[in-house]
C-alpha cells in the first residue's frame, strides 16, 4: 500500500493497495510517479502455503490444462531462464495431465526465485517497510 497524495473529501490522505509489479507489464509501461509511490510505500507481504496456491491458481487457470499444446508454447518461453532437464520435468507433467505437479513446480522453481531476486534488488535499492502476513488455508 501506498499514501495517495491529495485523495477524497478534504485532501485527506487514504492507503491505495497495489500489488507489486515490474515497470514494465507486458507492453504497457507502469507511469513513474506511481512506481517511485509503490518503492516508497510499506510492502505487505502475504505468504500463503504452497498447496492453497496451488489450488487458487488451478481454479485460475483451468483453462490451461484443457490446452496442453499451448501450455507447452508457454512453457517453452521459459527456456532461456531454465535448465532443459527442468523443461522436460514441466512438459512431462503437461503430458500426464498434472496440473497441480506442474503448478507447485513452477511456483517452487521458477515464480517464487524469480519474484525473490525482483524484490530484494529492489528492497536493497529503496529500503521498504515490510510488513509479513502468513496467510492459513
Amino acid at each position: 500500500a501506498f499514501e495517495g497524495g491529495e485523495g477524497g473529501e478534504g485532501g485527506e490522505s487514504r492507503p491505495v493497495w497495489v500489488e507489486s509489479e515490474s515497470f514494465n507489464i507486458g507492453k504497457i509501461s507502469v507511469p513513474l510517479g506511481v512506481m517511485g509511490a509503490m518503492q516508497k510505500g510499506v510492502r505487505y507481504e502475504l505468504h500463503m502455503p504452497i498447496p492453497e496456491r496451488v489450488k487458487n491458481l488451478m481454479e485460475d487457470y483451468e483453462h490451461l490444462e484443457k490446452a496442453p499444446a499451448a501450455t507447452k508454447d508457454l512453457i517453452m518461453r521459459l527456456a532461456r531462464h531454465q535448465s532443459k532437464k527442468q523443461i522436460a520435468e514441466w512438459m512431462a507433467f503437461i503430458d500426464a495431465n498434472d496440473g497441480p505437479a506442474l503448478v507447485e513446480s513452477l511456483l517452487v522453481n521458477h515464480y517464487d526465485p524469480a519474484y525473490g531476486r525482483s524484490h530484494s534488488k529492489l528492497s536493497e535499492k529503496h529500503r521498504p517497510r515490510r510488513v509479513e502476513i502468513e496467510l492459513k488455508g
